[in-house]
């Protein structure tokens, strides 16, 4: 093992020292994950997508500290933390910081989880009309004393931990010796837009009508003055049948994702293959990086096809004026936080080809002004306007009108703060929310005044095609071993999805 650890250069005595060594683990980040289920809080940040923006995948769990957000409280380990989350967040990383370090992965030790959508409640005034039939909390962050990253670019492993940790840490090491030596496999494939989606047992929150007529409601918005788009998402669910981990491992084949992950919470049980990501930050640099996704096409089942969808998403107009719209918000809320001047938009309207769609992706980058940290960065910018709408404000409340059921952490964010200041966290979209033997997932699009409503509902199937395509593969397996599940029970107040894909009341 090649040590990177020793005291780090300014820490005072009597603080805690961070140690990193690289390990042997030559099956992969999964078999580690694998290795590491059951454990309290595991968290399993995973990037299955090739390039630059998948290096990094990281595992940890059996944290040191809690902080969760519930009901407008802030909660610390149980204990009453006040009612502001960011200020306590901010707190809780200058108690714990670290002076930054040379060659330690991007993330080492430090805060790791999820902020739910509905965490922006305690930013902007949001009324509360929605049905909250899925109560989690608002934030989760769990502290982590002992980290394990790997490097997929370079396939090496590094394990880290602080003093406190060094017993997990050796724990970990013995789980990660036990790991067969062949990786797990995970082929990535393609989605196969000519295959057959099996719609059977899906349901929605919403009809297909009841979802036309949402989309006219906001373009009357639009049409009075009150915002140029709104996201607008409705929420499906289906039986699952099989465990949350062996769906997890089939969605991140089926799609393949930078951002992905898998936390097994106590609230929460959360599967993602989300390809956005809502904020990075290099402490070294304090370099800042938002990437919003707007436009969309599904992959087509030849080469022609596929490049033709793809023009034409990149020659589209609306979905052009579209994703210019959320970049200069995204530019906007970065300019709350960053230096003056040094927001700027390295790549805009790059289509970018995941396996089930094409989407169109902005990059805008700033420098954090240097009175700021994570936390204050995050509260800037916190949710992610390309799935908000524009202006945000008005944008969620209208959102929460219409959108029957609130949408818990669907487009909020997961990712982790380390305790040196580096920071990624993604939006969560193509996302399974596991409860009760059943799977919820959303998809939702930018309504703009010349929307079409239909287009729109097809959007949202297109998006989760994959997502139930994962489903069908789960329920194959486990009918194939003999181990599926009866908790089949439609969920109060959904409708169900015909395979024709529409919603029948």
């Amino acid at each position: 093992m090649a040590g990177l650890g020793g005291t780090p250069e300014g820490l005072a005595e009597g603080e805690d020292m961070l140690t990193t060594q690289e390990v042997e683990c030559a099956a992969g980040p999964v078999a580690a994950a694998e290795a590491a289920r059951g454990e309290p809080y595991t968290c399993f940040l995973d990037s299955s997508l090739a390039g630059p923006r998948g290096r990094w995948s990281f595992l940890c769990s059996r944290p040191f500290l809690v902080m969760t957000v519930n009901r407008g409280r802030v909660w610390i380990d149980g204990r009453d933390g006040g009612s502001d989350p960011f200020a306590a967040l901010a707190s809780l990383l200058k108690e714990h910081r670290l002076p930054l370090g040379g060659q330690e992965p991007p993330f080492a030790c430090g805060a790791a989880g999820y902020l739910s959508y509905d965490l922006g409640r305690y930013v902007e005034e949001i009324p509360s009309s929605a049905v909250e039939d899925l109560p989690q909390p608002d934030m989760c962050l769990a502290f982590y004393d002992c980290v394990l990253a790997f490097d997929t670019a370079g396939g090496r492993a590094w394990l880290s931990c602080l003093a406190s940790g060094r017993d997990k840490a050796e724990d970990l090491r013995r789980r990660l010796r036990s790991v067969s030596s062949s990786p797990v496999r995970s082929a990535a494939r393609r989605f196969d837009p000519a295959a057959r989606v099996d719609w059977s047992g899906v349901d929605c929150n919403l009809t297909h009508p009841d979802y036309l007529q949402a989309v006219e409601r906001v373009k009357d918005y639009i049409a009075a003055g009150d915002v140029y788009q709104i996201n607008l998402s409705q929420r499906f669910s289906a039986p699952l049948e099989g465990d949350p981990w062996s769906l997890y491992k089939v969605l991140r084949e089926v799609n393949p994702s930078p951002f992905g992950c898998f936390l097994d919470f106590p609230d929460l049980v959360l599967a993602s293959a989300s390809p956005e990501r809502l904020l990075c930050l290099d402490a070294a640099t304090r370099t800042v990086e938002t990437r919003p996704i707007k436009g969309t096409r599904p992959r087509g089942r030849t080469r022609a096809e596929d490049r033709r969808l793809a023009a034409e998403l990149a020659s589209s107009e609306k979905d052009r004026a579209e994703n210019v719209m959320i970049l200069d918000m995204e530019r906007s809320d970065l300019g709350k936080v960053c230096e003056y001047g040094s927001v700027h938009v390295p790549s805009l309207r790059e289509i970018e080809q995941h396996p089930n769609v094409f989407q169109m992706v902005s990059t805008a980058r700033g420098t954090l002004a240097s009175d700021k940290g994570p936390a204050e960065l995050l509260a800037a910018c916190f949710p992610g306007g390309s799935i908000t709408g524009a202006p945000k404000v008005r944008a969620m409340q209208i959102i929460e009108e219409l959108e029957p059921t609130r949408r818990g952490i669907y487009t909020g964010s997961v990712g982790y703060i380390d305790f040196r200041g580096n920071m990624d966290f993604n939006i969560v979209i193509r996302s399974f929310v596991l409860r009760d033997g059943r799977a919820y997932f959303h998809a939702g699009g930018g309504v703009v005044a010349d929307s079409d409503p239909e287009k729109e509902y097809q959007e949202t199937l297109d998006k989760v095609a994959g997502l139930v395509r994962a489903l069908q593969q789960v329920r194959a397996s486990s009918r194939d071993s003999g181990t599926h599940s009866e908790a089949a029970l439609l969920a109060p107040g959904t409708r169900h999805l015909t395979p024709e894909g529409g919603c029948r009341g």
